[in-house]
């Protein structure tokens, strides 16, 4: 069967809300031109999480999800969340070495001052 994925609407005040910092994403559909030995091993390169955004820091990890391979990516200092469904590239120096759509993102719930608007919500 397929897999819904729901995705959450954050409101908050201002732009350097917590709520919209992570460090750690998820990525699936993995490119087919990212090199098999990367996905082998767990290795540090840089990320760039939406188009025009500053390439970041990130370790690498490839797992197993529901027969899916997955990239953990954990970066060094938080950055600016980006869209479940956003292609996510990752570098080595200057080349392209493949790269995933994001799946989810370590955000929690954890403060009162965030509304979340669910699909179909108003």
């Amino acid at each position: 069967g397929t897999k819904q994925i729901v995705c959450d609407v954050v409101v908050c005040r201002g732009g350097n809300h917590p709520a919209l910092f992570c460090k750690q994403m998820i990525c699936h559909r993995i490119f087919e031109s990212t090199p098999q030995s990367l996905l082998e091993t767990s290795t540090t390169l840089t990320v760039r999480t939406s188009h025009g955004a500053e390439l970041q820091r990130a370790r690498v990890e490839m797992f197993q999800e529901d027969g899916e391979a997955r990239l953990k990516l954990s970066f060094q200092k938080s950055i600016r969340r980006s869209a479940p469904g956003q292609a996510i590239v990752l570098y080595g120096g200057d080349i392209c070495m493949g790269g995933g759509y994001l799946l989810s993102d370590d955000y929690e719930r954890k403060t009162e001052s965030v509304d979340l608007l669910r699909e179909g919500e108003s």
